[in-house]
């Protein structure tokens, strides 16, 4: 009986133990490192509310921090959710976007409270610094910035992060006309006399890097000379995001401007194999006469280089600049290449490895090129990546659809007389690996209809 008694007041003093605490306890499953911790320390601080509500004692009440450090651990949570996904991911977005409206919910009560009475629970820099930041990551800028006006109208004053979550959001929103806007905060905040720092810059940057609108590659470097004027040191990252928009515009004069910016960035010390490459595919793409002479001046740079060695998508980018080219020799220079890849790559250097995209690139050099040994040529290429994939010597080779499709087509436009019966061996080889498992061998309309004519041909059925 004494054993029972002891019980029951050890039990009743846990129960005011942990009645006591109950607002430590939020900011515990915060820190718990639990799955649900969030949720549950939310459940903790509803619980809370309650109490207080009816009691309006202290033990209950949740200080400002606690909420705010639930707020933080609620964006955390949505960003692990879908950590998976890239930021125009329709999925990730809406997910975000319900994580965010958690966040500003905690907000307005925070807000309810503050109009109930209690002013230490007002709304303050950090917790609507959090609220946007959440709307910032969901790209909904309009949301981000009406926020950020209703700061200003509650006199909480912002600061550079609060503009610098505006403008983040303003560049994830992909709106048309967004990076223009984002730029447009960046100069409020000169108004108001704060200072932008890096990311404010680079924020923008990133606004112009991501927009489809005309000039954007040009507004972003005027923006990254604002950086520099302004004495704010940044990164290659931030330079090849700028490479990179170079490389996809529609600019007549984006390979000029690309390759003096690569100048730029060696003499600032921030280029690096990525800065090299994507200038390097930029001249593989150019249809300009010189382009492949300019390619070459740069691969030879690089490889007498020790900070940028070429890799793969270097020499792949270079038998792409030849091929484009139509010079007579292409198709031997490019093969010549890829041969001086496969000894750097058996000599001990992986990165130069050639791959399925090497393969056929050179593939395609010698199908289009109309050589009279052009079918066969490319016939003893597509044995060798088999081969090499096949012995484990080279597992990044093996032949896809487009491997097949070149080798059919290059013997369809062969003129030797057993052009139909090769192309249909091949043909047969395509549906033979693809049903064997190679699932990116599987044949598409170009190869099923070339072989099929194909079959007419050896059946006398069709004229090639």
């Amino acid at each position: 009986m004494i054993h029972v008694l002891i019980l029951i007041a050890l039990t009743r003093r846990i129960q005011i133990h942990l009645t006591l605490y109950f607002p430590k306890a939020v900011d515990a499953w915060i820190k718990s490192g639990d799955a649900r911790g969030a949720e549950r320390a939310e459940a903790v601080l509803t619980k809370c509310e309650e109490k207080y509500a009816t009691t309006q004692k202290e033990c209950y009440k949740v200080n400002p921090a606690s909420y705010h450090n639930l707020m933080n651990a609620i964006s955390r949570k949505g960003l692990e959710k879908v950590s998976w996904a890239n930021d125009k991911d329709a999925g990730r977005r809406e997910s975000l976007r319900e994580y965010a409206e958690k966040t500003e919910s905690i907000m307005r009560r925070m807000e309810t409270f503050s109009e109930d009475g209690d002013a230490d629970m007002r709304p303050n820099l950090v917790t609507y610094n959090c609220v946007i930041s959440g709307y910032a990551k969901c790209g909904d800028a309009r949301k981000a910035e009406q926020l950020l006006n209703e700061m200003l109208q509650r006199d909480v004053v912002p600061n550079v992060m609060s503009y610098n979550c505006v403008i983040d959001a303003w560049s994830r929103s992909y709106e048309k006309g967004g990076a223009a806007r984002a730029e447009s905060i960046l100069n409020t905040m000169k108004e108001f006399k704060l200072e932008p720092d890096s990311f404010s810059y680079t924020g923008v940057i990133f606004a112009y890097t991501r927009s489809n609108d005309v000039g954007s590659a040009d507004l972003a470097l005027d923006v990254l000379g604002r950086m520099e004027d302004a004495g704010l040191s940044n990164d290659s990252f931030v330079y090849n995001a700028i490479l990179d928009k170079y490389a996809k515009s529609r600019q007549n004069d984006k390979v000029k401007k690309a390759d003096v910016l690569l100048r730029k960035m060696v003499d600032k010390d921030v280029a690096n194999s990525v800065s090299f490459n994507t200038v390097m595919n930029l001249y593989a793409k150019s249809s300009s006469s010189g382009s492949v002479a300019a390619a070459e001046a740069l691969l030879s740079r690089m490889e007498s280089s020790e900070e940028y060695k070429p890799d793969v998508i270097t020499y792949t980018s270079m038998i792409d600049a030849i091929t484009r080219s139509g010079e007579k020799n292409a198709p031997e220079r490019a093969q010549a290449i890829l041969e001086r890849m496969m000894k750097l790559a058996k000599e001990g250097d992986e990165s130069v490895q050639p791959n399925t995209v090497t393969y056929n690139a050179v593939l395609y050099s010698w199908g289009t090129s109309g050589k009279v040994d052009a079918a066969k040529r490319t016939e003893k290429l597509l044995r060798q990546m088999e081969d090499k994939y096949e012995s484990g010597e080279c597992e990044k080779a093996r032949p896809n659809t487009i491997s097949y499709t070149s080798v059919i087509d290059s013997y369809a436009r062969s003129k030797s007389r057993d052009n139909a019966i090769s192309a249909e061996r091949i043909f047969k080889r395509m549906e033979d690996t693809y049903a064997e498992g190679n699932h990116s061998a599987k044949p598409n309309v170009q190869s099923f209809n070339t072989g099929k004519c194909i079959r007419y041909v050896v059946e006398g059925k069709c004229a090639m």
